[in-house]
């Protein structure tokens, strides 16, 4: 496997180049797949996850039985299978044939299908049963869907298992993974659990959580925070930024709401979003980018060459929402920039700061401790008639002050969080009112029809004189509601999902995302789309279509001349005899 070298000079301070190994390009941040040691700081981030006490109940369990196992430890690129597996290596210890990084071929001239098979050649149909081996396999889950479709004819005890337990079906968690004593077959699903939790109060990480109070714990046993003390002696006559962020994410409150940003990021962008990939996040949160250089002589020169508007550009309530180039996180959390959000509770502070002839005290009185640090007075003051910068960066403090308070808080991301809560819960009050959302977004999608029942349908060219419309009765098939309330729900999938019942019994399911959500919500305000959100919500004008036609007995339409105020003007219908009427109201 090829370990990814990353620019880690040893001529820089200590807290840099432990700092560094954060990064994705750093070497430390691949676990090599025939090497499974950690070293120190690896040991000391490491935060265990339930997905690896699942796993390694099954190691212990598997390696206790006389006859062979296969354990699947199944995932997406890196979503920390390495890590857990380099964790567990004692525990292992040996017992088992570890195979990682799937995709990669003991032989050059081989395919890694051909190096797997190779693999699992006892798992193999005819070979089942004849040894002892065990195995544990770390695999992404394309990597085991294209192995099976290529060699499926040889394993097709386990392609049945991997079907059975539905570790390739994207559209349901999976089955609890419970070890099976009769089977030569185990497995743990790392996709199953997301990198955030729901609760009633919105969603929390706690994996991410504990990862940033390690990194940030005022604890001398933190070797990060100790080796930033003399980072931090050493540099504080340059008025760092770097020290800035370090202190500003020393506070909980302030931790808290970086997580925050984060969690929202993952559960909008609805991409993968790895362990790797958020440790990468921290330390560009940390290091802004002009200061990543190759000595402590060009890191004292960059410090020098740092001015008040530069300052103010690379603290962390500013840098954070500026650098959508750096990575998928950065881009997302751009996009929750407060200042895209107008407040009067804003505008009103704005126009204070920026007119003040006090600035220290004025700035005293609106931010806390935990924002207030370093020579902040002093910047402001400098920056003052650079109105745009100080303008953004008075926005930002204040949403770590308060995002509520200032009324620059996102309440449509609040309403979805607490829909995904309820529907994974099983809450029957809330499944109903989604349920209801979505059927009242349907009716008023072309139009509100002022009509109980009934829909606007689009027919033929686009015209404006005439509405035609039809009933509209479509029927939920909801999930079954759960006796089991958790306050915490841990395994989930983290989109909504409505299903409606088609013709012949098809099921007919939309799928809906915190943009849908907000946008269905407008819709049934009284909102009308326009193109742009048809054309982003394609998958909502097809959901809307199968509803429609799936109104098998509707026999009758009704042609309504635009005249507002005035009842149906026209009826055109299909009698008992099959015959059209076409007929004035």
């Amino acid at each position: 496997m090829k370990i990814t070298m990353a620019v880690n000079p040893t001529d820089m301070p200590p807290f840099i180049q432990v700092i560094s190994q954060l990064r994705e390009s750093s070497k430390y941040a691949i676990i090599n797949g025939e090497d499974y040691a950690l070293n120190d700081i690896q040991k000391y981030l490491h935060v265990e996850r339930e997905v690896q006490t699942k796993l390694s109940e099954i190691i212990e369990q598997s390696a206790n039985l006389d006859k062979p196992q296969l354990v699947l430890v199944c995932g997406n690129v890196g979503d920390g299978k390495s890590h857990v597996l380099s964790y567990l290596n004692s525990k292992i210890n040996g017992r088992f044939y570890i195979h990682n990084d799937a995709t990669e071929s003991h032989n050059p001239e081989e395919s890694f299908v051909d190096t797997l098979d190779e693999v699992l050649r006892t798992f193999q149909d005819e070979h089942l049963g004849q040894s002892d081996n065990k195995v544990i396999l770390a695999i992404n889950l394309g990597t085991l869907n294209n192995f099976l479709d290529g060699k499926g004819e040889k394993y097709s005890k386990l392609k049945a298992y991997v079907k059975r337990v539905g570790i390739l079906d994207s559209d349901e968690v999976t089955s609890d993974e419970h070890f099976n004593l009769s089977s030569p077959f185990q497995y743990v699903n790392f996709t199953d659990y997301q990198l955030y939790e729901l609760t009633e109060s919105g969603a929390t990480s706690e994996v991410v959580s504990q990862l940033f109070d390690r990194i940030f714990n005022a604890d001398e046993n933190n070797p990060i925070y100790k080796s930033y003390q003399s980072f931090k002696a050493k540099f504080q006559s340059f008025n760092s930024p770097i020290i800035y962020n370090y202190d500003f994410l020393c506070s909980k409150e302030n931790q808290a709401i970086v997580v925050d940003l984060m969690v929202k990021s993952i559960v909008k962008s609805k991409g993968i979003v790895s362990l790797r990939s958020i440790l990468n996040f921290i330390h560009d949160i940390i290091i802004p980018i002009q200061f990543r250089v190759n000595t402590t002589t060009e890191l004292e020169e960059a410090h020098s060459r740092t001015k008040a508007k530069d300052y103010a550009q690379a603290i962390l309530p500013y840098y954070i929402f500026e650098h959508p180039e750096l990575s998928n996180l950065f881009a997302i959390i751009a996009e929750e920039d407060p200042c895209n959000i107008r407040s009067e509770k804003i505008d009103d502070s704005i126009v204070k700061i920026t007119n003040t002839g006090d600035i220290k005290g004025f700035m005293e009185s609106h931010y806390s401790d935990r924002t207030y640090l370093g020579n902040l007075p002093d910047l402001a003051r400098k920056i003052q008639k650079d109105r745009t910068i100080l303008t953004k960066l008075h926005t930002r403090l204040l949403y770590f002050e308060n995002s509520e308070a200032y009324g620059i808080d996102d309440k449509d991301y609040a309403q979805y969080l607490s829909y995904l809560y309820h529907i994974n819960n099983g809450t029957k009050s809330e499944i109903k009112k989604l349920y209801q959302l979505v059927i009242n977004a349907c009716k008023k999608w072309n139009g509100n029809p002022n009509a109980t029942d009934t829909i606007i349908i689009e027919i033929g060219q686009k015209q404006k004189k005439y509405r035609i419309l039809q009933t509209f009765k479509p029927k939920p098939l909801p999930p079954s509601v759960s006796d089991k309330h958790q306050a915490v729900i841990k395994k989930f999938l983290p989109q909504l999902k409505v299903n409606f019942e088609g013709r012949n019994g098809e099921k007919i399911r939309l799928y809906i995302d915190n943009g849908l959500l907000k946008l269905l919500s407008r819709v049934d305000e009284g909102y009308r789309p326009n193109k742009l959100d048809k054309n982003s919500y394609i998958n909502f004008i097809n959901f809307l279509n199968k509803l429609i036609a799936a109104e098998q007995e509707v026999k009758t339409l009704k042609i309504d001349e635009v005249n507002i105020g005035k009842n149906i003007d026209y009826v055109f219908s299909i009698d008992a005899f099959g015959e059209y009427t076409f007929e004035k109201a």
